[in-house]
């Protein structure tokens, strides 16, 4: 995200910390300049803060710009959904595993056109997975090759909003194996038994013959005997494993990748809309490109299979340029190639989570799905100046103006306050302050565990 604005920063000032604590919020000065910048203070404060999870942090300076409303458009946390700010819980009851309906079944619905069975499996709400961060109750789950969310009741059908040019789009997502590198492959020749996953894991690792690594998901075998491995491989690229021995690190099995059964196909993690018709503005973001119009990006995607990563994608219609990122680095930029926009319509998202073809043993966790026409947002991060970013954490502003934001701190998967923490405010431009304001310089405690809601 930020080598696209590098260019057009000029220099802000060092950045440091005002800690005071006025009536459980924190007040951080900041200096004028022509971007939002974080500037010194001279202010001392008298009591020693203690920052956590869910106090309101003030932030006074300029170049923020007028922000239409504060909180955004959407912002999903599982059991609560924040829609133009306000709490929306009704999925706050819902038993683990509890599927996300669409509108002709839960009237109350946050999503009304998620996957169903007639359209690949239905998205659940799960308490039981591991969850990214500890101020998390729930996130989703999606299983199998073909199960997302889609077109958020805030901004769809009657709530729906008229030409809008910017969208900011941020989610977490962590998939099972690879979507450019999952690929099921016939086995011949083969020798003792190989460690294969459970439903919630890969299985064991193996090597293969020409060098690579790769783990195994699972072993089927088809009703005349034939033998095929869904395979999550390293680098894998269409047919050059073929004809490889892969053996089995721990159990030493062997087996010879004698045909390819099917390939990785074509995997989508968003698809972007304004019509719901499709007819207009619409983009996918797959595993090795993203498309909209006649534009293409071709470019594998860059994230790690296994952990959470960071997905953000920016649409500015005016500028007709579309940008993507995962964990803070670029992965698509491009332009918008023969525009066409709905007046009666903005960018939505028409789904979320894994549209795929052939993955049908794929599994994908979404969490905290942040939605706005406007890339104004606030973000810690850990490191002094945004360039060096590779960790940042989305909060919930409640108040803007040009000269001062207020947001409720949410730590996110960051385990402590250590002096590594660093504020940024990006402005309609989507440019943050280029250097961050450190958050807490010299706290060495562990935040409190006070639930963000």
């Amino acid at each position: 995200m930020l080598q696209l604005v590098k260019a057009n920063r000029t220099s802000s000032r060092a950045s440091k910390l005002l800690k005071c604590l006025w009536l459980g919020s924190f007040v951080l000065s900041m200096n004028a300049s022509a971007e939002p910048t974080i500037g010194d203070s001279d202010v001392t404060p008298t009591v020693k803060a203690d920052l956590a999870q869910g106090v309101t942090v003030t932030v006074k300076g300029s170049g923020f710009g007028a922000k239409e409303m504060a909180a955004p458009r959407f912002y999903d946390r599982g059991d609560v959904a924040y829609e133009r700010g306000v709490a929306n819980d009704h999925q706050s009851n819902f038993a683990d595993g509890a599927e996300i309906l669409r509108t002709e079944d839960d009237p109350e619905t946050i999503w009304t056109k998620s996957s169903n069975y007639s359209f690949g499996i239905p998205p659940v709400l799960t308490r039981s997975r591991d969850r990214r961060t500890p101020y998390l109750n729930s996130h989703y789950y999606m299983h199998g090759v073909k199960a997302y969310l889609g077109w958020p009741a805030a901004i769809s059908e009657g709530n729906t909003e008229k030409g809008q040019k910017k969208t900011y789009i941020s989610w977490w997502m962590k998939v099972l194996a690879h979507p450019q590198h999952y690929y099921q492959h016939t086995l011949s020749n083969r020798t003792g038994d190989f460690i294969v996953g459970s439903t919630d894991e890969l299985g064991e690792e193996v090597r293969l013959s020409n060098g690579k690594s790769a783990r195994l998901i699972h072993i089927e075998t088809a009703e005349d005997g034939l033998e095929f491995a869904h395979i999550d491989i390293d680098e894998a690229k269409k047919l050059s494993d073929l004809g490889s021995t892969v053996v089995g690190v721990t159990s030493g099995a062997q087996a010879v990748l004698a045909d390819q059964h099917k390939s990785y196909g074509s995997n989508k993690f968003i698809r972007v809309w304004d019509n719901p018709g499709g007819e207009n503005l619409r983009y996918s973001w797959t595993n090795d490109e993203l498309g909209g119009m006649s534009s293409r990006s071709y470019t594998d995607w860059i994230g790690t299979a296994g952990k959470w990563v960071h997905m953000e994608m920016y649409l500015d219609i005016d500028a007709q340029r579309t940008l993507a990122w995962v964990d803070n680095v670029v992965n698509h930029d491009m332009p918008m190639a023969e525009m066409k926009q709905d007046p009666n319509y903005s960018p939505n998202i028409g789904l979320l989570g894994f549209d795929g073809k052939v993955q049908t043993l794929q599994q994908t966790d979404v969490s905290e799905i942040y939605f706005d026409y406007t890339p104004q947002r606030v973000v810690l991060g850990n490191a002094p100046e945004w360039v060096n970013v590779t960790h940042a954490e989305l909060q919930m502003p409640q108040a803007w103006t040009n000269d001062e934001v207020k947001f409720k701190l949410d730590l996110g998967s960051f385990e402590e306050l250590t002096g590594s923490l660093f504020v940024y405010i990006f402005d309609e431009n989507n440019v943050p302050n280029a250097k961050g304001y450190q958050l807490c310089r010299d706290c060495k405690a562990k935040p409190s565990p006070v639930q963000f809601n």
